[in-house]
């Protein structure tokens, strides 16, 4: 499970907290999911697939979109 959301997004923001709380109630540890909140976004689902993440790069690292975190989780996952 991969939680996307952005911070003025038209779901309620207080959502993406109750699935955590709904998570951690059943046992089910923060480190077994990411999280990310795309900030100064009122996009959401598809529309933030190419936003930037919001996260500053580390050193000289590259700047990542949405899509490329989602990539990622789902390569790791098969």
């Amino acid at each position: 499970m991969f939680l996307v959301n952005s911070q003025y997004d038209s779901m309620p923001f207080h959502q993406i907290i109750d699935i955590q709380c709904a998570l951690q109630g059943v046992g089910v540890s923060s480190s077994l999911y990411p999280v990310l909140t795309v900030p100064n976004s009122q996009e959401h689902a598809f529309e933030y697939w190419r936003s930037w993440d919001g996260i500053v790069p580390v050193g000289n690292g590259p700047a990542l979109t949405v899509a490329s975190h989602v990539i990622d989780f789902l390569n790791a996952h098969r």
